[in-house]
């Protein structure tokens, strides 16, 4: 690994033009099975709902 006394390490992101967050982002992990099955099951019985009105109230109703 390289040393570079006069760069921090916020320095060095600024000038690469990256943002700082990047250097502390984890990943976390989600389980999307279950809340996927449900949408699934919902879309099947109503074809017609758009995920993005119907679909999603239905499924906000169940707690999800």
């Amino acid at each position: 690994m390289l040393s570079c006394d006069w760069l921090s390490q916020q320095g060095a992101y600024r000038l690469l033009g990256l943002a700082w967050s990047m250097a502390r982002y984890h990943v976390m992990q989600h389980n999307d099975e279950p809340p996927r099955a449900s949408l699934q099951a919902v879309a099947t019985c109503y074809p017609r709902y758009g995920y993005s009105c119907l679909l999603h109230a239905l499924l906000r109703q169940e707690g999800l």
